[in-house]
């Protein structure tokens, strides 16, 4: 996937990305030089796993701000009387070394409508890893 840099911080990250055979992805994150996976609190891989074998499928968006890193989530749900919908979810990580802080966790929407979903969330529909973040290494010549 490639290897970016936290604006900001001096935190450089490699991204990769495992593709389950029958549908679903799963991005890890790196800190680099060879520090190690990122995980949550849980000894979780820090970036969820997106299952794509399910309709409609999930999304998640990351990105780089104000020196964090930044993972947003849509979650499809089904309220009563209402047709599928999004949950979207926003946490922010402050990152220092291969140590991982949650910043701030933030409810977007509740019940978002699929019709709105691209609108006020194109980064999810495109399911964008990284937007904000700055280049590191290879690609930052490119």
């Amino acid at each position: 996937m490639g290897r970016y840099r936290i604006p900001g911080t001096a935190v450089r990250l490699l991204i990769t990305r495992v593709v389950h055979p029958r549908g679903g992805q799963q991005l890890h994150v790196y800190v680099e030089p060879a520090r190690g996976e990122l995980r949550d609190a849980d000894g979780n891989p820090l970036l969820p796993f997106v299952a794509t074998d399910t309709l409609p499928a999930d999304h998640l968006a990351t990105s780089c701000r104000d020196g964090l890193l930044v993972v947003t989530t849509a979650t499809a749900v089904e309220p009563a009387g209402v047709r599928v919908a999004w949950r979207i979810r926003q946490t922010s990580y402050r990152i220092d070394g291969d140590r991982v802080a949650r910043s701030k966790t933030r409810l977007l929407a509740a019940s978002l409508p699929t019709r709105d979903l691209a609108a006020r969330h194109r980064d999810l529909v495109r399911d964008a890893v990284m937007t904000g973040c700055a280049p590191s290494g290879a690609e930052a010549a490119q």
